[in-house]
Parts: structure tokens; C-alpha cells; sequence
């Protein structure tokens, strides 16, 4: 075998969005491969650079098709190979230009309807592809019957998968997929980035600070959160909450705090950079994160934000949603409850308030597991031995 740095293709729909910095720490954070990204769309470059790793991108690259003259095309183009998801025409073309001058040993995509894309061009050149399964992907998309159908039929053609939920491994397993091609790697968090809670430093004033932490959607469940806010506050103690995120229900969230008569209890940031969000969550007390299974089916993979406010120490609640009871020790590093459940919530929230010591204890107990369980730098090293592998196999599939 050759002593060159085998080469990877790190396939992602877009790079450089502040909720999925994950996939940003994961572009940068290989150490044993010669890394190129692939990407439909690169942002924010200023905040979330990629130094000496090229970044190819695709314009086309993984957009969903927008009417349904162009969904009826690619069910029909991919009739013949049972792939309806599969890249075509100009996009497919230009996969296999970056294919072929890059000459990658093994594939890795971001998300499994970015693995079915570039599928036939792996094939064609008998590279291994590895998908990453991370939520949305094996939720509220999963309900499409094209895209279900795809997915299942390209099973035995891929040659690994990682996902960041126990609950997306057994999936996978019930359709057949060997334990040998499956991996659990959650993303994680950058602990020795977060700077942990100084619990002894006195504070300018005496109200507790609860923040959140996620885009503005359904599934993040941030009504929940709010609404238990509202029912702390009505004990009469000091309390203040962050919502810090963007999303399509930032109006509503707006008007439903005003409407419970928070006033300037509630404060909304919109999305912060990096640094930002860390200086804010050692400055906070406690993480609300009350995700749901939404409406259209979306569910969490992996809580990130969870992770994050975990390596700075600070206990958090949240609900017992499939993506956050592989992270949370109920009792242990922090809270959890039945989803919706606003009353448990605020419940917990009280009982956190009124004892400092179980908020240290918690905290500083999420922050070990993070360190045992969930260190980015860990995780990745997990990845590269599990790609590695795949090389090394020579499997295509």
C-alpha cells in the first residue's frame, strides 16, 4: 500500500451556517486525510475559513427540486436505478468533474439525501461512500415516498454510516444494515474551546439568566420554553431568559412572550457568532432545550447547543426528545421531561433556582460527560479511523 495521505471528499449542501458549525469543525478537524470540501453554498468565509482545504462549489449542488414539473423529471430519471434523489445534467456533471481531478479514496456526505446525490458518480468510480445521518434526514424527509423508496433500495450500495442518535442506528439496523457498516459518532462540541462557569463570581444583579439556544423552528420546541419561563416568573423570582437564534417563528415567539406579559424578561438576539454564544452561555445559569417531534416529522439528531452549554458548566433542562436522552443523565447533568410538558418544565426550572449547589453539581457533571463522551476532537478521530477503514476495505459496495 502506498504511504500517501489517502484523499477525502467531505460533501456538505452548504458550509459556513452559524446552527451547523458542527459541519464547519468537521470540514477543518481531519488530521490523517487530504481533505475537499463539496458544497452547494459557502458562507460567512470571514467567520468560518477552511485555510489550505479547498472548497469546490456546486451551484445546484443538493437544491431540492421546486415545482412539480421538476419532481416528476427526477422521479422519472431515477426510476431506472431506483434513485429518484440522485444528481443529474449539469449538477452530476460537475460532481464528476471535482471527482475526477481530485481522485478521492473514500466519500463522506452530510446527510443521507446528500449521499443519494452523489451515489451514482461513487459507483461509477468505485470510491466508498460513507453518509452521515444527522436528523431531518431520517424524519420529516423520510415521510416522501420517492425519497423513502431511494433511500431504502440504496442501501447495500453504501458502504458506511455515522449517525449522532442511538435511535438512527436502529433504524438503519431494522432494514438490514450490518452493525459493521454502522458507527455512533455524535458531533459533539469543542470542549477545550468553552471556557467553564466561574460559580464564585458574584454577579451584578440577582436574577438567574436561562438561555436557548437553537434555530427558530417547530422542532426546537421554544414555545415550550417559553411558556415555562412564564410560569417561573409568576412565583415572583428574578429570572431573565436569551432566546438566541434565528428562524421562520421568530414573530410568533415574539408575540406569544409579549402576550404572556414578559416585557423585558425576554430578550431575542437573532443568531450570534461563535464567540458570541460562548461568552454568553459561561454568563448564564441554565440551557432550555425543549425539543419536539414537529408536525411535519422533523425530530432532533444531536443537541450541539445542548453540548455546548454542557462544556461551559451549566446544567440544562429538556425534553425527552429521541436526539437528547442519549445525551442527558436524567438527574445526574441535568433534567429531562416528557415533551409539551410545560408544567414538569417549569418545575424543574424552580427547583434549579432555589438550589445553587445542584446547579454547580449538574453543571460541572454535564461538562465531565462532554469531556468523556462527546469532544469533537475525539469524535473526529472516531470518524477518520472509520473512513480509514472503509479505504482500506477497498469496498464500494
Amino acid at each position: 500500500m502506498s504511504d500517501a495521505v489517502p484523499k477525502l471528499l467531505f460533501c456538505c449542501p452548504y458550509l459556513g451556517l452559524t446552527p451547523d458549525v458542527w459541519m464547519w469543525r468537521q470540514a477543518i478537524g481531519f488530521r490523517h486525510f487530504d481533505v475537499r470540501v463539496l458544497t452547494g453554498g459557502y458562507y460567512n468565509r470571514d467567520v468560518f475559513g477552511t485555510g489550505d482545504i479547498p472548497v469546490e462549489v456546486v451551484e445546484g449542488f443538493c437544491k431540492m427540486p421546486e415545482n412539480s414539473s421538476e419532481k416528476f423529471g427526477a422521479v422519472v430519471r431515477g426510476l431506472w436505478g431506483r434513485n429518484t434523489q440522485a444528481a443529474f445534467g449539469a449538477e452530476c456533471r460537475a460532481i464528476e468533474a471535482v471527482v475526477k481531478r481530485f481522485q478521492p479514496d473514500v466519500i463522506l456526505t452530510q446527510f443521507a439525501f446528500t449521499g443519494l446525490r452523489v451515489l451514482p458518480v461513487a459507483r461509477k468510480y468505485r470510491i466508498p461512500l460513507a453518509i452521515y445521518i444527522h436528523g431531518w434526514d431520517l424524519s420529516a424527509l423520510i415521510r416522501g415516498l420517492f425519497y423513502r423508496r431511494s433511500l431504502k433500495a440504496s442501501l447495500p450500495k453504501i458502504a458506511g454510516f455515522v449517525v449522532v442518535g442511538r435511535h438512527h442506528q436502529r433504524w438503519l439496523e431494522e432494514r438490514g444494515v450490518g452493525s459493521d457498516r454502522i458507527r455512533y459518532i455524535p458531533c459533539g462540541a469543542p470542549v477545550g474551546e468553552y471556557p467553564v462557569k466561574d460559580y464564585n463570581a458574584s454577579r451584578e444583579d440577582e436574577a438567574l439568566r436561562f438561555i436557548t439556544l437553537s434555530r427558530l423552528v417547530e422542532m426546537k420546541g421554544v414555545e415550550y420554553s417559553i411558556r415555562a419561563f412564564a410560569q417561573v416568573v409568576d412565583l415572583g423570582v428574578k429570572v431573565h431568559l436569551d432566546v438566541v437564534g434565528e428562524g421562520p417563528l421568530r414573530v410568533t415567539l415574539e408575540q406569544l412572550a409579549e402576550g404572556l406579559g414578559l416585557g423585558d424578561r425576554v430578550r431575542f438576539h437573532g443568531a450570534l457568532p461563535p464567540e458570541r454564544v460562548k461568552k454568553m452561555l459561561v454568563e448564564s445559569d441554565i440551557l432550555l432545550q425543549h425539543s419536539i417531534i414537529a408536525s411535519n416529522g422533523s425530530s432532533e439528531g444531536f443537541g450541539v447547543s445542548l453540548a455546548e452549554a454542557s462544556s461551559c458548566g451549566l446544567p440544562v433542562v429538556c425534553s425527552d426528545s429521541p436526539g437528547l436522552i442519549d445525551q442527558v443523565v436524567d438527574g445526574e447533568t441535568g433534567f429531562l421531561v416528557r415533551q409539551r410538558d410545560v408544567a414538569a418544565m417549569a418545575e424543574r426550572m424552580t427547583r434549579l433556582i432555589r438550589d445553587p449547589e445542584l446547579r454547580k453539581g449538574l453543571g460541572l457533571a454535564g461538562r465531565r460527560r462532554i469531556e468523556a463522551h462527546y469532544n469533537t476532537p475525539d469524535q473526529i478521530a472516531k470518524l477518520e479511523v472509520f473512513l480509514l477503514e472503509l479505504h482500506r476495505s477497498n469496498q464500494a459496495f
